[in-house]
């Protein structure tokens, strides 16, 4: 499992994108910075990064996410992700931000985008969004009910996934990002969006990095480019609003409870 850095040849937006059915990524998760809390406790906040679920009160994302990280939502599917659209609806689960936890290595300053990888215990609102439900915010074990109420991701365990190139015959199997992040048209997108990534070797990814404002591949990140590199403007690639997005091996179910995550955004 590892952080993933995405390598756009061109320009660095996402590009090739369209909008999943409502059902495909269950486990994605929308991450918002707070605007303001008034005395009457009304939450006002904005969009500002995904993250997946790894149950019912744990959300994985970047660290360098975390900063800002207030309240988070489940159970959006394609729907419009702005705080003002969701703040009447009953089929999302919201919650608030009660514990960070950075990977130890990431840094103090979290400039870097090393061990970029960051957990956030969460607590339920209750419908109103106006505070938190203390009836269910500790889960000790996952049971049926949770994973159909709190539908979560599996976490890859294997070493050699995802699989890499060998050769012109043997590609690369195509990997799944999703996220709310910038467009080719916007600076992020209201709905959700997804696309496909080919992995490559860190060696071939850092014989590609030409800038010295980029980082170079580490064993702790994981390279995807475009599937298909050519002279077009924009490529298939995540960018900023993506951070903390799955990228996974898309299972048989249509419905997303078989993928296997193997990165983050």
């Amino acid at each position: 499992f590892a952080t993933s850095h995405a390598l756009s040849s061109i320009t660095p937006r996402i590009f090739g994108g369209s909008t999943p059915p409502s059902s495909s990524y269950p486990y994605i998760a929308a991450i918002y910075k707070n605007n303001n809390d008034n005395n009457n406790g009304k939450v006002s906040a904005s969009y500002n990064c995904a993250g997946v679920q790894l149950s019912p009160d744990i959300i994985l994302t970047a660290a360098h996410c975390a900063e800002d990280a207030r309240y988070v939502v489940t159970g959006l599917g394609s729907g419009d992700v702005r705080w003002e659209s969701i703040a009447n609806s009953n089929s999302i689960r919201r919650y608030r931000v009660v514990e960070t936890l950075i990977h130890p290595l990431n840094g103090i300053d979290r400039l870097s985008d090393n061990n970029d990888v960051c957990l956030l215990k969460v607590a339920l609102m209750d419908a109103n969004t106006n505070s938190t439900n203390t009836n269910d915010t500790t889960h000790t074990t996952t049971s049926m009910q949770d994973l159909i109420k709190y539908p979560m991701v599996e976490l890859n365990g294997n070493d050699t996934l995802p699989l890499l190139p060998t050769n012109n015959d043997n590609p690369a199997r195509l990997l799944n990002v999703a996220g709310w992040g910038r467009t080719e048209v916007s600076s992020t997108s209201n709905t959700l969006l997804h696309t496909t990534v080919s992995p490559i070797s860190n060696q071939r990814c850092n014989q590609l990095i030409t800038s010295p404002m980029m980082e170079l591949i580490s064993p702790n990140m994981l390279c995807c480019q475009p599937p298909t590199l050519n002279a077009v403007t924009y490529a298939n690639d995540a960018c900023g609003g993506d951070s903390g997005g799955p990228l996974v091996v898309r299972g048989g179910a249509s419905n997303g409870y078989d993928d296997l995550l193997v990165g983050i955004v």
